[in-house]
């Protein structure tokens, strides 16, 4: 990429002495708690969500209605 010879390189990257708004620190606080899944519903969600992950894995496998009926059905 072609820069000007007198471009600022330092000048993109942000100080250690730059002054971040408050209001701004408290709402970027705010919104990762609510992203970060505190809730009270947290462990019911993660549970079915385990389990539909399993199932996505690795099918139902051999305790299943459809094998069961697969079985049965096919003589």
């Amino acid at each position: 990429m072609r820069v000007p010879a007198d471009f600022d390189y330092w000048g993109l990257f942000h100080a250690v002495d730059e002054r971040i708004p408050v209001d701004s620190l408290a709402f970027g606080a705010r919104v990762f708690k609510q992203c970060s899944g505190v809730f009270p519903g947290w462990p019911i969600h993660i549970t079915w969500a385990a389990m539909a992950l399993s199932l996505m894995a690795w099918g139902p496998g051999k305790a299943s209605v459809d094998h069961l009926l697969t079985k049965f059905l096919t003589v």
